[in-house]
């Protein structure tokens, strides 16, 4: 551990040996210096150093198959890597390049962290540099939702575009409202869990440990629907620990975009009936009534299919362009135009923006975001 500091060969002050004394020191640095690592590490958000690791795993996997040495890693070496991530594996080029990022973070860590300053981090080499930009320009796959709708298409959509009457017809609808006005991501929408009964007389009540609820809001004078959560791109385990998850809000009913999402959501737990404890929106069999063991598939295809009943004659290469993104892009681009911060957006959709000394002192409220999605009849 003393090797972490770079000291002169000269005899210790305090007169012990050299041995003596690097084992004292030894003693006193080792909870400093991985304090100083924990705070580094904790200026990343703990899903970037999730994917890194993920990426030095692929890598390291990679050269394994190989029967090679995954370090020192070459320039070359990681091209070979980045072209089989693309040609074999069949992944995007923004995957490609987090992968190559997780091993050029571990080459700063070594070098910075360890003091090893003569490895040199192969991230600076020209080529490689050269390699992921035409990766990016030539191999970039569609995202899963680039087009934000008008309000027309909106309220179209969910007025039409759904067909109710069956489980996965109420599922996607639901699954759709979750994505539009609550601004969630697909992967936090997935994760969503419910504990909740149904009395004898068929009313639904919502348990504490749900990770969704339905109450009156006093300020706002009206239900709202509050999701809690727990697994997301900014939500990490400490601060779930700490206060539970990020919050997001939703007014019960928006009937300017023809939605009433505390009615809806109710009329899917009496209807479909996801299993108490598990997640909201479990994948239901397409006969029966049970639910999918496995992985729902992605949602783009249900979403579009709901787009093109509400709105036959839109052309596919615009369809192509809606996704599941599409609604997180849709009401914070309904915000901006109605003259809202970008603070209040960010809070609202959960994204990560950086902060000024000031914003340590206040936090959007629940009250501010729930008046800005009722105050969106008027566009």
């Amino acid at each position: 551990m003393a090797d972490d500091y770079t000291e002169p060969l000269l005899p210790p002050p305090s007169g012990r040996s050299q041995a003596a004394a690097a084992v004292s020191r030894k003693a006193e640095l080792k909870p400093l210096v991985r304090g100083r690592m924990y705070l580094q590490a904790a200026s990343q958000r703990s899903s970037t150093l999730v994917t890194y690791a993920s990426g030095r795993a692929s890598y390291e996997a990679y050269c394994q198959g190989l029967d090679i040495h995954p370090y020192p890693a070459s320039p070359a070496q990681l091209m070979d890597f980045a072209v089989w991530c693309i040609l074999v594996k069949k992944l995007d080029s923004t995957t490609t390049a987090n992968k190559l990022r997780g091993v050029f973070a571990y080459y700063d860590y070594v070098r910075l962290r360890l003091c090893f300053r003569h490895v040199r981090n192969p991230s600076r080499d020209p080529e490689l540099i050269e390699l992921t930009r035409t990766l990016g320009i030539n191999f970039k796959k569609p995202g899963g939702g680039r087009q934000s709708l008008l309000p027309a298409e909106l309220e179209g959509l969910f007025t039409l575009g759904f067909v109710t009457r069956t489980r996965r017809g109420r599922w996607a609808r639901l699954y759709a409202e979750c994505l539009n006005f609550a601004m969630l991501r697909d992967t936090a929408v997935r994760a969503i869990r419910v504990c909740y009964q149904i009395s004898p007389d068929q009313q639904v009540c919502l348990l504490p440990d749900s990770e969704i609820s339905i109450y009156w809001h006093a300020g706002f004078g009206a239900e709202i629907v509050d999701f809690r959560i727990t697994s997301d791109k900014n939500v990490d385990a400490r601060r779930v620990a700490e206060d539970g998850g990020r919050h997001s809000y939703v007014p019960g009913e928006l009937p300017y975009l023809g939605v009433f999402f505390a009615s809806d959501l109710r009329s899917y737990l009496l209807e479909v009936r996801p299993p108490s404890g598990g997640p909201l929106l479990a994948y239901p069999d397409k006969k029966g009534f049970g639910f999918s063991k496995t992985k729902s598939p992605s949602f783009n295809s249900y979403l579009r299919e709901a787009y093109r009943r509400a709105f036959p004659d839109v052309s596919a290469k615009y369809l192509s362009k809606i996704g599941t993104h599409s609604g997180r892009k849709t009401l914070a681009q309904m915000l901006w135009d109605h003259g809202f911060s970008r603070q209040l957006i960010a809070a609202a959709g959960g994204w990560f923006i950086k902060r000024e000394a000031v914003d340590l002192y206040f936090k959007t409220s629940a009250l501010l975001i729930l008046r800005a999605l009722e105050s969106l009849r008027a566009l």
